[in-house]
């Protein structure tokens, strides 16, 4: 089977949640005999992956001068009142670099699927599957999230024309697609509420590279950032300029880390990815930016603390603390998604002050957490890429049968 998967371009390495999907959705369906080329945005090549390994393609000089009209569509996307920080995910639409590149490798190669990440990459796509007019190709939308209500929620400059534009295009993308693939039955239920056919959507959960896990090197991380043996590593990831995740460092550092301080506890953050907010630098605190090796880095840590309140899709986060054994504390909407269960694969905690008294828990008596990282350990392996792979086959096999 062959798949030509259309998405954003910021994926190597990959840093956030969304670029670990992509990569290891690409990784892992070639493993399983599927040939997959990646087709990333704003870029003059092209990925295939074979047998798990992956070719770096540069187009022909034709499609590689193709001008980039992202100028005029800023100011499209602008005037519809799409937020800044999100035209990265809606420059699609419009991009003439990669809808003619799209439709170059779909005339060029015989695919059986067309996959878009993200609703907007549906029209480049759409577009792709239209050039083989005689052949039968299938296309599919991954929805990370619902966009127009993660964006409506995240971000503080978007207005009511601006989420009722993006409720639009989702739509729209949803329409074009032969079928659409949320992350979690929350995710599905929302787009069944905007009016999308039931038939039309179907659930396969984020996943976790698990052969990521293994050999991992925890203590070379906590001697090379110079954290004592003694300290207890609070640890949380993400993309900091997402609002969600930026709350949720802040509440880490400033109420749960300055509370424990206070109490006499030697604790320290360890907070992993891009964009980190500078204003909480203090001492304790590791902001690290982005990091290839993330699993050495969840390694290094003793918690890990999930206090999200705002998001959708599946938090692939608390996957990869799963992965890495570690105890989890964390929000009901931090493990959404996932069918944890709390007191078993992960501890619940609502408020700040519920946070501080696991931890001094944990101070007192490591015992209960260490077993909570190993059913957390358990229950991910359900999770490993290669299941959601096969996922995705048997899907495509329905379609195209």
């Amino acid at each position: 089977m062959r798949i030509l998967l259309i998405s954003r371009g910021d994926v190597f390495p990959p840093f956030h949640g969304a670029a670990s999907r992509i990569v290891n959705t690409a990784k892992y369906l070639s493993k399983e005999s599927c040939e997959v080329f990646f087709l990333p945005s704003q870029s003059d090549k092209y990925y295939v992956f074979r047998k798990g390994e992956i070719e770096e393609i540069q187009f022909s000089p034709f499609l590689r001068d193709i001008k980039s009209n992202i100028g005029k569509i800023d100011s499209i996307l602008e005037r519809m009142e799409i937020p800044k920080e999100d035209h990265i995910l809606y420059r699609p639409l419009l991009a003439r670099d990669i809808i003619l590149r799209a439709m170059a490798l779909s005339f060029n190669n015989d695919f059986d699927i067309i996959q878009a990440e993200f609703p907007a990459f549906a029209i480049p796509a759409f577009l792709a599957k239209k050039v083989r007019i005689r052949r039968k190709i299938k296309q599919v939308l991954v929805e990370h999230n619902v966009e127009f209500e993660r964006i409506g929620i995240s971000s503080p400059s978007i207005n009511k024309k601006g989420i009722k534009n993006l409720k639009r295009i989702e739509k729209l993308a949803c329409r074009l697609s032969d079928m659409i693939v949320t992350v979690s039955d929350n995710d599905r239920e929302k787009l069944l509420g905007i009016g999308i056919s039931g038939t039309k959507v179907t659930v396969i959960p984020h996943g976790v590279d698990l052969e990521n896990y293994v050999n991992l090197q925890g203590n070379e991380i906590r001697e090379k950032l110079g954290i004592s043996s003694d300290a207890i590593v609070l640890f949380y990831h993400g993309v900091y300029d997402y609002k969600p995740n930026r709350d949720a460092l802040f509440r880490i550092v400033n109420n749960i880390f300055m509370s424990l301080k206070q109490k006499g506890i030697n604790v320290v953050v360890l907070a992993v990815g891009q964009d980190p907010p500078t204003e909480l630098k203090r001492e304790g605190v590791f902001l690290t930016g982005g990091v290839e090796n993330l699993p050495d880095f969840i390694d290094a840590s003793d918690l890990c603390l999930v206090p999200l309140t705002g998001g959708g899709g599946t938090r692939l986060k608390i996957l990869e603390y799963f992965a890495a054994k570690k105890p989890v504390i964390s929000t009901l909407k931090g493990v959404e998604g996932i069918n944890a269960k709390d007191g078993v694969q992960y501890i619940r905690a609502e408020r700040d002050e519920d946070f501080v008294r696991y931890i001094e828990q944990y101070h007192v008596s490591k015992e209960k957490f260490l077993q909570i990282g190993e059913n957390g350990f358990k229950f991910v392996q359900q999770y490993d890429w290669s299941n959601i792979a096969r996922l995705y086959i048997k899907l495509y096999q329905n379609l195209i049968s």
